[in-house]
């Protein structure tokens, strides 16, 4: 009792503290606990963990890229768009097709006539009357060729491609869809339901196939890392490496926007009461817009860094991402961009963690799993909006 008495004089109790850092309380129970089960079940090696842990990182980077504008337009908007999935392919088959017409145009080729051979004898192959002419690659285009900044610019190109194309269509999506249930949350529910089978279903009658997708020669290797303290180096492909960034540097800037500018600032006061924006003169409607528009970009170019990653685009990978972005969305707290990232990096953490120890209830299953836990903790997410 006189122990109770003195820590409630104080005003020290650990559990406050865990509910009140509940996103960093939660990042260290799933470091350390996935540690300690796998160095105890002997499932895992210190090393092990740690690659699992940078590759896992570097991934939950990516997610964000693609989560943050769905948590941006539920925070601002209202709006639970189940149809940001659709989009995160139809990103990626645009990126993947500007890829493609891009290396074939930079591509050096030659072509030389077919023939088969009987004896000593050439014979041309003849087809209505003309010679058949077979095309060989003198030289590969830029994309699969040697030059890393070659590369790099197709990649560029085909991400602006994808997000401009993408944010023309989610323009149009939130004026002719999205805009007349504004106030109706079960029908926004329904017509972005239904607008991104829509979508599916367009992919498939465009591209009727999925498609290979590999890697540029820069992007393809493996990089290794020696912390000194380890018997054996630490490997992290290129490419986590090079998404991972871009994905940081998406959450830096969102977070230099919403904070120190402007637009961010009306942003958040729409957030909080969207009738004190347009009294103070600013078009709240046209904001929505902006962030909409911009909410599709950012999963139009996170389907490029995917479906690079998954070397393939598919016509369900938008169904597939869909439920890792809503849950990363619910376990970081709704409309929350900080929150998004935390339950990103949580997301891919165990799921990496999982498919390497219990492959049987890895991928989706474990970021299920990690979704039930969180909220039967706390309900609002770790970071909802309402804590910032």
């Amino acid at each position: 009792t006189a122990k109770t008495m003195s820590t409630a004089s104080s005003g020290f109790n650990p559990i406050d503290v865990i509910n009140k850092r509940a996103e960093i309380s939660a990042m260290i129970i799933v470091l350390a606990g996935s540690l300690i089960i796998g160095l105890i079940t002997g499932l895992l090696s210190f090393n092990q963990w740690l690659e699992l842990t940078l590759a896992g990182i570097s991934m939950g980077l990516i997610l964000f890229l693609m989560s943050s504008g769905m948590t941006l337009v539920f925070g601002l908007m209202g709006i639970f768009n189940l149809a940001h999935g659709a989009f995160i392919a139809f990103g990626a088959y645009l990126g993947f097709q500007m890829v493609i017409i891009l290396d074939a145009a930079t591509r050096k080729t030659d072509t030389i006539p077919q023939v088969i051979k009987l004896g000593k004898k050439t014979i041309p192959i003849m087809k209505d009357g003309k010679q058949v002419m077979k095309e060989i690659i003198l030289e590969q285009g830029w994309f699969y060729g040697d030059s890393w900044f070659n590369a790099l610019i197709v990649l560029i190109l085909a991400i602006l491609f994808a997000a401009i194309v993408a944010g023309f269509f989610g323009f149009l999506f939130e004026r002719v869809v999205v805009r007349p249930v504004y106030d109706n949350a079960l029908k926004q529910i329904l017509v972005t339901m239904g607008g991104g089978i829509i979508i599916r279903e367009l992919l498939i009658a465009g591209w009727q196939a999925p498609g290979e997708f590999p890697k540029p020669a820069f992007l393809a290797g493996m990089n290794f890392f020696d912390f000194g303290i380890l018997s054996e180096e630490i490997s992290i492909e290129t490419f986590r490496i090079f998404g991972g960034a871009v994905g940081l540097a998406v959450f830096a800037i969102l977070v230099i926007t919403l904070n120190y500018t402007k637009i961010g600032l009306l942003i958040r006061a729409g957030v909080e009461s969207k009738e004190m924006v347009e009294v103070h003169g600013y078009r709240i409607k046209l904001l929505f817009i902006l962030v909409f528009v911009a909410a599709i970009v950012l999963a139009a170019s996170g389907g490029v860094f995917w479906a690079q990653y998954a070397q393939a685009v598919d016509f369900d990978m938008g169904n597939t991402l869909l439920i890792l972005v809503v849950v990363s969305i619910i376990v970081g707290g709704m409309g929350s961009v900080y929150g998004c990232f935390i339950g990103s990096l949580l997301i891919t953490l165990v799921m990496n963690y999982c498919n390497s120890m219990l492959s049987v209830i890895g991928g989706e299953m474990s970021a299920v799993l990690l979704m039930v836990a969180v909220l039967m903790w706390r309900p609002q997410g770790l970071k909802p909006i309402t804590a910032h």
